[in-house]
């Protein structure tokens, strides 16, 4: 089955009353809506906000009492924000407060308007009115054929396109993307370069990828840099090796030779350091043996042999060795890419790569010398060595450095005239992106076919005007009220369980419906009954649109339909909604099974009431029977959170789902903020009201059955003082019956912690086995 879903999402609101600065991306878990959305949140929380950014898709602009708002929606062949909300490609109904303002009056002149049905043998007018959108769908197109004034309008189009506005867009594109807004450019920019090229644009087109990354980077160069100093950085390399090579392979003379000492270079060095404290016939200071003139002079002329000089001399190489070791440790390049040109910075870093490359060879050489001259020192003073080694070995590092200096010259250059350079590449790269521009969009060809298309297009539209015409009069012929009037009536009648009221047309009002008990107006409605008179009122104009099946290409949203409604009527909408939304049908792939099969494109309601909430999750969800494996689920749920920076649409927490019970939940609720050490800041802050009110509301009914208010059955229940101090708070934030309050902070916030402490507390004490219970299922 195809995806049928339109909206995937709102990408972001701001300045829509509690929306703003909301981000669907920046909202962790969030899922894409699908056919069926059910979204859940207190009063207050912004749920008729986010009704009425629907009825600004709806009416193709933005809502009257948000005229700075933006938002971003999208769907699944583009998106719409307030700069193409004119173009939103779906239809929308939604249910609101508005609506009911819209459409119905409650006091002295009750009336309703009216909803048009097709009644009695308007066969032939419905003929006529089809052959004459056959004839319009012919010249206009429809998503099933190609209209013959399509190839016209798109010629036309594409050409008004540049001159009105795909010229303006382009030059901000160049402006604003490109040169970052260092230049001043518009639309006549591009004229005056167009008509600078002429019809020669190829010329001006840079091919080269390579010149055009370099160009782009020197455009954007707004200061030159300041002149750099070249890197100046010597070797001893070569010195080094000369003096490795007559070590390594010179071979001393075996003379003299003492052998303790030849073996252990550790009692070499010993020895060697402890005869310069010796004389002859001196006792030796470590064994206090007698040192005799022939053991003295034995070992001077050992350490005076060629082994020994030649030892001593690689001592000197590995300390030139070391002393260069800690040149090239000090060797740093004093410079960043922050000090050059931009269009020079790539390739300085580069650069200094492959001298700190070479640089960590050059000292690896080193270790390896230093690796074998210790060899010959200790190991093989008496052998010669060979070796690779050059003096040129050392190039490599060499060339590093004078690649960098001439990088920095080349740098110091370009500062030196840095004006001229910038100016003379900015206009060739403006040329490059205006010629680009025009060849790729084919404007010379699209300006040469516009007006023949033109006075094409202006045949059909006089066709057109028409072939409106007779259907506009066609359609008056063929509508009736009547219909509409049944309709209502027995809706409103069937929700209210009596027949007294009844639906007219208007005898002084066209187009209206006066809602009579008997022979008289209706006047003294309760909330209840302007509730389901006005929801009654969506539900025939919905059958309505499924009548001229035009109901499956809406989406529709409806905002809190069992507002001041019993919990009586809950179940009796629900069932409404699934009966208006939703047909069980033969499943194509499965035919002795059904499936649910939804009416309309997409449909989205909210709701305050848990229990209601709870019910809608019931609906159709899925395509196909819903225990089967391989159904698509197409619901998604929704929580609106709102805390003291405003309101957010969130997946729905797992909280939501787990309690099927409205009491249940609240009780969740309550304790976990009675929890927190943080009630001051927590989100829930300004919601615990509502929560508190609504779960004291149940308890103390279900405690003291009564019909009077809460505040006497809390009195009952929780004793006078304590009710007191239970309810204040409650009072105060649950309802905002006084306009100085808006805007204000209230001393009473501290108390809704101290509320919920002692609700909780009471029923611990007081009804100990409710409490647990309550607490076992949480």
């Amino acid at each position: 089955m195809l995806d049928l879903i339109m909206i995937k999402r709102i990408e972001h609101i701001n300045s829509l009353g509690i929306f703003d600065n909301f981000s669907w991306s920046a909202i962790p878990n969030i899922e894409e809506f699908r056919e069926k959305n059910i979204i859940y949140a207190w009063n207050y929380s912004g749920k008729t906000t986010l009704s009425r950014l629907f009825s600004s898709l709806k009416e193709r602009q933005l809502h009257c009492d948000f005229p700075n708002a933006s938002f971003q929606v999208h769907y699944d062949t583009g998106r719409t924000d307030v700069s193409n909300i004119h173009n939103f490609p779906y239809q929308v109904e939604v249910f609101n407060s508005d609506y009911i303002k819209d459409n119905l009056r409650w006091g002295n002149d009750e009336n309703i308007n009216a909803i048009a049905f097709e009644v009695g043998d308007n066969a032939k007018i419905s003929q006529q009115i089809a052959e004459l959108q056959i004839l319009i769908d012919k010249i206009n197109g429809t998503d099933e054929i190609k209209g013959e004034k399509d190839p016209y309008t798109i010629t036309k189009n594409e050409f008004n396109l540049f001159e009105d506005s795909l010229f303006s867009k382009e030059a901000k594109r160049i402006k604003d993307e490109v040169f970052l807004s260092l230049i001043n450019f518009d639309k006549r920019s591009i004229k005056s370069i167009r008509d600078y090229m002429g019809s020669n644009i190829d010329v001006c087109i840079i091919k080269s990828k390579k010149e055009l990354e370099a160009l782009g980077k020197i455009i954007l160069i707004t200061e030159a840099k300041g002149a750099l100093d070249t890197i100046d950085f010597k070797c001893n390399y070569s010195e080094i090796i000369t003096l490795l090579k007559e070590i390594l392979s010179f071979t001393p003379a075996k003379s003299n030779i003492i052998n303790i000492l030849e073996k252990d270079n550790q009692i070499y060095e010993w020895a060697k350091h402890g005869l310069n404290f010796h004389s002859p016939k001196d006792k030796c200071i470590f064994c206090g043996n007698n040192l005799t003139e022939d053991r003295y002079d034995e070992l001077l002329n050992y350490f005076n042999n060629e082994a020994s000089k030649l030892r001593e001399s690689a001592k000197e190489l590995l300390n030139k060795i070391r002393e260069e070791e800690s040149i090239v440790d000090s060797a740093i390049i004093p410079y960043s890419p922050n000090d050059f040109n931009d269009n020079f910075s790539v390739d300085f870093n580069l650069l200094k790569l492959e001298f700190e490359k070479e640089l960590v060879k050059y000292k690896s050489k080193l270790s390896k010398i230093k690796s074998l001259i210790n060899k010959k020192k200790d190991k093989s003073i008496y052998k010669k060595i060979e070796i690779e080694y050059t003096e040129i070995d050392s190039q490599p590092l060499l060339d590093a450095i004078e690649k960098l200096n001439k990088l920095i010259l080349e740098n110091n250059a370009f500062s030196d005239k840095f004006e001229t350079i910038v100016e003379s590449k900015r206009g060739l790269y403006k040329n490059h992106l205006v010629a680009s521009f025009l060849k790729e969009e084919k404007y010379y060809a699209k300006k040469l076919k516009a007006e023949k298309a033109q006075k094409s297009i202006d045949i059909l539209n006089q066709k057109l005007d028409e072939y409106q015409k007779n259907i506009d009069f066609l359609t008056l012929r063929k509508e009736s009220v009547s219909e509409g009037c049944a309709q209502l009536e027995a809706f409103i009648q069937s929700f209210l369980g009596r027949n007294d009221i009844q639906i007219k047309p208007s005898v002084t009002e066209s187009g209206k419906y006066n809602l009579m008990r008997g022979n008289n107006l209706a006047k003294n409605l309760s909330e209840g009954e302007k509730m389901t008179i006005s929801f009654s009122h969506f539900l025939v104009l919905l059958q309505s649109l499924n009548k001229k099946d035009l109901l499956k290409d809406c989406i529709i949203f409806i905002d809190d339909p069992i507002s001041s409604l019993d919990s009586n009527h809950i179940f009796q909408i629900n069932s409404l909604l699934k009966e208006t939304f939703f047909d069980h049908i033969p499943d194509p792939n499965y035919p002795t099974q059904k499936m649910w099969k939804s009416k309309c494109k997409q449909l989205f309601v909210s709701t305050h009431n848990f229990e209601f909430f709870n019910l809608l999750k019931d609906l159709p969800k899925k395509d196909g029977l819903q225990h089967r494996k391989e159904s698509k689920n197409r619901e998604s749920r929704y929580f609106i959170s709102r805390n003291q920076d405003g309101a957010s649409i969130e997946k729905l927490p797992n909280v939501y789902n787990d309690y099927q019970s409205e009491y249940q939940f609240l009780f969740s609720e309550i304790a976990k903020f009675n929890q927190s050490s943080q009630q001051n800041i927590s989100s829930q802050l300004f919601l615990m009201p509502n929560i508190l009110r609504r779960f004291v509301e149940m308890y103390t009914l279900t405690k003291y059955p009564s019909t009077d208010e809460v505040d006497t059955r809390a009195d009952k229940v929780f004793g006078i003082e304590k009710s007191k101090r239970i309810l204040k708070p409650l009072h105060y934030f649950s309802h905002f019956n006084n306009i100085d309050r808006i805007g204000k902070q209230s001393e009473f916030i501290v108390d809704i912690g101290s509320a919920c402490k002692e609700l909780l507390l009471h029923i611990k004490k007081k009804d100990k086995l409710h409490f647990e219970a309550l607490q076992s299922i949480i």
